[in-house]
């Protein structure tokens, strides 16, 4: 049986428009429901990016990401949805060529005819090889809020593969408090750290080995900036 997990990604306190947030699904096959979930089975043969995020830049999301080791790629197609089934190409990233290290991948998407205030932007990148085979990365949610003291927020709810991470751009130093906790309220792991200005990334150790069941990471930035994600893992 394969194990899923369904992501609702939830505003709970105001923020406002520079922030850009986004979540990473389990793997390119999902469905989005009228309660705005994603659902999606694990899939090894998946495209296994690793750091990838959004900022948000005066209309343009940008997007980076490391490709690991590569060998026949040509090039690497952006896929982008305003509602999670529907994507069309936005863009394209031509591959470095054969490399045994990781390489970094950057690219800016103009979202200015989007309302990106009150409509989620879905991303994926499909990594296309020299003999037209591709397969397809993780799901990238990214919502555009914004504050004076939060620039971005980058949450991976992988439970099922790996630790959670979650990558903050912060405008200045400041307390970064996670929490998941079961439906009941009941706390089952918590992690704070200070994080500085600029861009940071945590992991919250022990997270992909929770039990099955329905969860709540929250993530609270300074006692204020908050968001809220469900995970449900099967």
């Amino acid at each position: 049986m394969k194990t899923c997990i369904i992501l609702l990604s939830m505003l709970v306190a105001g923020l406002s428009y520079d922030q850009a947030y986004s979540a990473q699904s389990n793997s390119d096959q999902f469905n989005v429901s009228k309660n705005n979930s994603v659902s999606s089975p694990a899939d090894s043969a998946s495209l296994q990016l690793t750091d990838f995020l959004a900022l948000y830049r005066k209309n343009s999301v940008i997007l980076n990401w490391t490709a690991p080791k590569e060998e026949a790629d040509d090039h690497f197609v952006i896929e982008r949805s305003t509602d999670g089934v529907h994507f069309q190409q936005t863009g394209d990233v031509p591959s470095s060529g054969a490399s045994d290290m990781n390489v970094l991948y950057a690219y800016s998407d103009n979202v200015r005819a989007i309302n990106t205030l009150k409509n989620d932007i879905y991303y994926r990148v499909k990594q296309v090889n020299k003999d037209g085979k591709s397969v397809y990365s993780k799901l990238l949610l990214v919502r555009v809020f914004g504050t004076k003291a939060l620039k971005v927020m980058s949450i991976t709810p992988n439970p099922v593969l790996n630790n959670i991470r979650v990558s903050v751009e912060l405008n200045d130093d400041a307390m970064v408090a996670m929490k998941v906790n079961k439906t009941d309220g009941s706390e089952v792991i918590r992690k704070s750290v200070k994080g500085t200005t600029g861009q940071n990334s945590f992991e919250i150790e022990g997270t992909k080995d929770l039990p099955k069941g329905n969860y709540f990471l929250e993530v609270i930035v300074n006692s204020y900036e908050r968001m809220t994600l469900q995970l449900i893992k099967e």
